[in-house]
């Protein structure tokens, strides 16, 4: 009789560590599923701001263009106020379109690394 008391202390103490290694595998599987979510976010905003990135492209080439077009209307003439006024409006745009992308190109880099590292 006396061995089946000690006994049972010992089969409860084996019970309630291996629920624990049950809870423990639960709770990684469960921080698994949240960082593979937060992964997905990262890799849907990279593709966001890649595309914002690629947007900048036809920004910059719609106002190298345009200021083309003014000056071809206008060959020879240095100082026309239309194209100085063209030159300052393209100019403008060209280096905010630019400094944006590089900004883009940079923020979807680092959500690329971070969907990488909650992966792993």
């Amino acid at each position: 009789m006396k061995k089946n008391w000690i006994l049972v202390p010992v089969l409860a103490i084996l019970a309630f560590v291996g629920s624990m290694s049950v809870v423990k595998a639960d709770a990684d599987s469960k921080e698994d599923a949240v960082e593979a979510k937060q992964a997905a976010k990262y890799s849907d905003l990279a593709v966001k701001y890649e595309k914002l990135a690629a947007d900048q492209d036809a920004i910059i080439s719609e106002h190298e263009t345009m200021k083309m077009d003014m000056a071809k209307k206008n060959p020879g003439k240095p100082g026309v106020s239309v194209n100085e006024k063209m030159d300052m409006h393209c100019n403008t745009i060209i280096k905010n379109a630019k400094k944006s992308k590089a900004g883009f190109e940079s923020f979807a880099s680092w959500c690329k690394m971070m969907a990488k590292e909650d992966m792993k």
